[in-house]
């Protein structure tokens, strides 16, 4: 059975005036029981906050735990009339199956992963977030053509997203003329570094038993100008104090081997002020920097802050515009069939569309083209956009 765990009734508009006074409905088809369950939960908040904007009903169905109950979720979704469009699934496994059944259905699907390809599947189904080799072409680009930095150590865990990341960063710098001299990997429970970055600075050898080679040069700390860590803010914030037993300068310390620290969109969050000082002077790379961002940020986090008494993270910010800009494309009264074709179009044309996390469109694939903005931390806790006043 698909569960509906919300359902945001807003007031009429040209939106949901369809024919036969029918409103249009899009679907966030996320986890909303299992363990995944508060991530649903919390996604919902924003497309709640997106649709009451827009003036377009929300609903959020369960996806499941299996791929069964995800592709019966869509089929089910796609016999009513109401719905117009599918923001997710959320679980990778459920991508490529669930994209399937949509493309077949003709339904319009915004994938809401980063599962590479899954967009290729066909002309109704789309990726709504930058995929591990996108990401990794951005930071090479930047290391390379930003920094002037091509001597590269890459810290990661020992998780499915560090070993999707860590083949793509390595042939990204390495297409750009850099070379990652130093790899290291780390449980991804651990609280004391110390290993990893000996292994990291050339102090200790490890095979591990997945035979990663971590240690690619055999050159001390200061070949290395450059240090990317693979992770998220909370584990980067317990990170980063080690650095400078290890002989790294951090902005806590005047001593040790200067090296530019910098890191993905995982970096953003609350977690990194625990970092302290240790963060200032790191640059990370994402597509929303929050109220730093300007004037749309800004209002986009006050309102969602007021509204749920947090602060809104990346994916919810990109999920917010996916659902404005699917809103944009429901527009006028025309029968079920076509306004379905009309949201696919509307996601597929070149014109970019304008929203909280800056100017953004899907290619002709169904990927979505938008930049990474380079965020340089200047304080405990905050951050600044490198190159620009904000939007």
């Amino acid at each position: 059975m698909v569960a509906v765990v919300a359902l945001l009734a807003v007031p009429q508009s040209d939106v949901s005036a369809q024919e036969g006074g029918e409103e249009a409905v899009v679907v966030l088809l996320a986890p909303f029981s299992g363990e995944l369950a508060s991530m649903g939960e919390q996604l919902m908040e924003s497309a709640q906050m997106a649709g009451e904007s827009a003036g377009i009903r929300v609903e959020g169905v369960d996806e499941g735990e299996t791929v069964e109950e995800a592709r019966r979720a869509v089929v089910e979704l796609a016999n009513r009339d109401d719905v117009v469009a599918i923001v997710g699934p959320l679980r990778r496994r459920h991508a490529p199956p669930v994209a399937d059944i949509a493309q077949q259905l003709g339904i319009p699907m915004v994938v809401y992963s980063s599962v590479s390809g899954v967009e290729r599947r066909g002309d109704w189904i789309f990726r709504g977030r930058p995929d591990a080799g996108e990401q990794s072409q951005h930071l090479a680009h930047y290391l390379s053509n930003e920094l002037e930095l091509d001597k590269v150590g890459v810290m990661a865990p020992r998780t499915d997203y560090g070993d999707e990341l860590i083949p793509h960063v390595i042939k990204a710098i390495g297409d750009r003329g850099g070379t990652v001299r130093a790899l290291a990997r780390y449980d991804d429970d651990t609280t004391d570094f110390g290993e990893p970055l000996q292994v990291l600075t050339g102090q200790r050898k490890f095979v591990g038993a997945r035979n990663e080679t971590t240690r690619l040069s055999r050159d001390a700390i200061h070949d290395v100008d450059a240090l990317v860590i693979i992770d998220f803010h909370d584990v980067v914030a317990r990170l980063l104090p080690f650095l400078p037993r290890a002989g790294f300068r951090t902005g806590a310390t005047d001593e040790g081997e200067r090296v530019q620290l910098i890191g993905l969109s995982g970096w953003r969050g609350d977690g990194l002020a625990m970092a302290g000082e240790h963060a200032t002077g790191a640059i990370f790379l994402d597509t929303f920097g929050g109220e730093s961002d300007g004037h749309d940020a800004r209002q986009f986090m006050l309102g969602f802050r007021d509204r749920t008494g947090r602060d809104a993270t990346t994916p919810e910010a990109e999920l917010y515009d996916v659902i404005q800009m699917i809103a944009d494309g429901a527009n006028g009264a025309i029968e079920p069939g076509l306004r379905r074709r009309k949201i696919r179009d509307r996601l597929g044309a070149a014109e970019p569309f304008g929203g909280v996390t800056g100017e953004w469109r899907f290619a002709t694939d169904g990927a979505p083209i938008r930049g990474l903005n380079a965020y340089l931390v200047v304080d405990v806790g905050r951050w600044a956009p490198l190159g620009g006043e904000g939007r």
